[in-house]
């Protein structure tokens, strides 16, 4: 009889040791954890964007712009960041000069030796190139930005530099005219594109943005049949290289 009791109240036991362990399992994980998970996942965080002013002065030339000019404009990005991943703020440029690219030589050089002339002629002339053909004289947008991507890089591993990595959208205008000065216009128009700083200090970085803009106009100056600009969607694509300035110059730091 004593035998067959020994195993009956280790068993007894067992489970009742089993049960005990499941209960209090939750309890002691949630005594474990609970104060690291009320943590930051990064202590002392340098906040490069947040609650700053941006003033980036820059110079760009345009890429793909369907004229036959590449064209060279400088202005300036201004934005306020309301979070570390979004800002709101504007962008402003103007054409400083414009480029003849190897399209326009090539026609000219048809075109002289079909006797024809080549930047003479009267504006209202349809025959005048390149004088009817168009260009961008200047640009002004509302704009947003998002930052998904923003850390340190390292160069050669002694260099090292925090980055952000941005994608923005707006709206505005981009004024156009004849490159004979003629026949202005404003023409409203969406952009958008990707930005990437180099932070060297914590108010001074690099800035590498690439722009895309949807311009409703005709670069080759082409009229319909009741003599108005026979409107296409154009791209004026180009890239920009500024100096970041971040005010105030102090960046905040996370507890």
């Amino acid at each position: 009889m004593h035998r067959t009791g020994h195993p009956r109240f280790l068993a007894a036991l067992l489970a009742g040791a089993a049960v005990s362990l499941l209960v209090a399992a939750p309890a002691l994980a949630a005594s474990k954890f609970t104060d690291l998970d009320k943590e930051p996942a990064i202590r002392s965080k340098v906040e490069l964007s947040k609650g700053r002013f941006e003033i980036s002065p820059f110079v760009g030339v345009t890429i793909i712009d369907g004229s036959f000019n590449r064209l060279l404009m400088v202005g300036a990005h201004l934005k306020y960041h309301l979070t570390p991943w979004l800002d709101i703020g504007g962008h402003v440029a103007g054409t400083a000069l414009k480029i003849k690219t190897t399209i326009h030589n090539d026609i000219c050089q048809v075109r002289e030796g079909l006797s024809m002339p080549c930047g003479e002629g009267p504006p209202t002339d349809p025959a005048n190139f390149p004088g009817r053909t168009r260009a961008a004289n200047f640009e002004a947008f509302l704009q947003a930005s998002l930052t998904p991507m923003y850390g340190k890089v390292s160069l050669f591993g002694a260099l090292f530099l925090r980055y952000e990595f941005a994608l923005f959208g707006g709206f505005g205008v981009v004024g156009t005219n004849n490159l004979d000065g003629t026949a202005s216009a404003l023409r409203p128009s969406p952009t958008f594109g990707t930005d990437v700083h180099l932070y060297f200090t914590e108010f001074f970085a690099l800035d590498v943005q690439f722009r895309d803009t949807v311009v409703l106009d005709n670069w080759y100056g082409v009229t319909n049949a009741s003599g108005d600009l026979d409107l296409k969607a154009n791209h004026l694509a180009m890239f920009t290289f500024g100096a970041t300035i971040m005010l105030p110059f102090k960046a905040k730091r996370t507890k």
